[in-house]
């Protein structure tokens, strides 16, 4: 008896044993399906977009890499398109066709982003600029130059004309990004900047498998949904953004962003007047935050429209500030606006080009 019933345990020990074994195993194959189905589901996907959304423009080497520009249109000065953080250069699809009836004009992926191969790190504005100077000489786009960049584009561009003065013959400067801007920044705002910069670095080294499982579309499709593109800009966008050097880029330049150099732009000249009589437009937005985990959000906002933006404007005797009524978005909620814009920069250039060869 008394062997019996210390016998009874472990023959119970080893049924549960058993039981936890089967059930673990049934779980892993689940898991292994639901990856294999999932891996299956992206790769057609991506064979999908790639149908859909073909390269446009051409590759041009820039330096033992290669920077995709697409280019349409006549007439010049040739308008270039700079974009701001996190999106490729298809972002500019509804205004470049519009430029293209009255300029030449080319958008680009900077590098890491849409067709374009990933560049050296870190990714500074100086940095962005150079590449940006070496595609326009290597593909045979002639200056000068009307310069459009939005966000942090518009800070890269900046930094373009202090490197390349005679080569700009105007700007137009989107809610640009300002040298200023980061002292002015909550430090709740700083934070969720750095916080988003921690996450895409922890995950770095499963950037491969989160795209054959589709989690990097899904990840970075929720990350743009609120960049106001159309439906079909939108997955385009995702598609290209979906992909590790992507990701890579936007971390490198999120950080750059986050700890702009004033010096960068400062040594060019921030005086009033330093831009001369270039002609200089500021489009700047127009909103309020409804997101109230950021203490002094919208009073940095405000900040950003009354004192950085004018303080660019002010670079140039004929700038002048445009307010916007919207989001930060301009170029997908009111591409209108940026047309115009364009269109009144290159216009005036164009007739300072004519009256200096008279």
């Amino acid at each position: 008896m008394q062997s019996t019933a210390n016998s009874s345990p472990p023959r119970l020990s080893r049924k549960i044993l058993r039981w936890i074994g089967r059930i673990l195993g049934t779980v892993f194959v689940l898991l292994l399906v639901v990856a294999i189905v999932a891996a299956i589901r992206e790769l057609l996907a991506q064979r999908e977009d790639s149908r859909r959304f073909p390269q446009q423009g051409r590759r041009v080497d820039v330096g033992g890499y290669s920077l995709d520009l697409n280019c349409m249109g006549e007439g010049g000065p040739t308008v270039i398109l700079e974009s701001g953080w996190s999106v490729p250069g298809v972002s500019w699809s509804l205004v470049q066709p519009e430029v293209a009836r009255f300029a030449h004009v080319c958008s680009y992926d900077r590098a890491g982003y849409g067709w374009s191969d990933e560049g050296p790190m870190p990714r500074t504005s100086d940095e962005m600029a150079r590449e940006l100077h070496t595609l326009l000489h290597n593909a045979g786009v002639t200056p000068p130059y009307v310069l459009v960049g939005h966000s942090l584009g518009g800070y890269i561009i900046r930094c373009f004309r202090g490197m390349y003065p005679s080569e700009v013959a105007g700007m137009v400067l989107i809610d640009p990004s300002q040298e200023d801007m980061n002292a002015a920044m909550p430090p709740d705002l700083k934070q969720v900047y750095q916080d988003q910069i921690s996450q895409i670095r922890r995950f770095t080294p499963f950037f491969p498998v989160l795209v054959r499982l589709g989690i990097m579309r899904r990840m970075i499709h929720s990350q743009i949904e609120d960049y106001h593109l159309t439906p079909d800009l939108l997955e385009e966008v995702t598609y290209l953004s979906s992909q590790p050097k992507a990701i890579r880029a936007m971390a490198s330049e999120l950080d750059a962003g986050l700890n702009l150099d004033p010096d960068q732009v400062r040594q060019y000249g921030t005086a009033p007047g330093s831009l001369g009589d270039l002609p200089l437009i500021v489009l700047s937005a127009r909103y309020e935050s409804q997101d109230s985990s950021v203490n002094g959000l919208n009073e940095f906002l405000k900040t950003v429209v009354t004192d950085l933006h004018p303080r660019i404007a002010r670079l140039s005797t004929r700038g002048k500030q445009v307010m916007v009524d919207g989001s930060h978005f301009i170029p997908f909620e009111k591409s209108q606006a940026v047309i115009v814009a364009i269109r009144e920069a290159h216009d005036v250039t164009a007739v300072a080009r004519q009256l200096g060869h008279q």
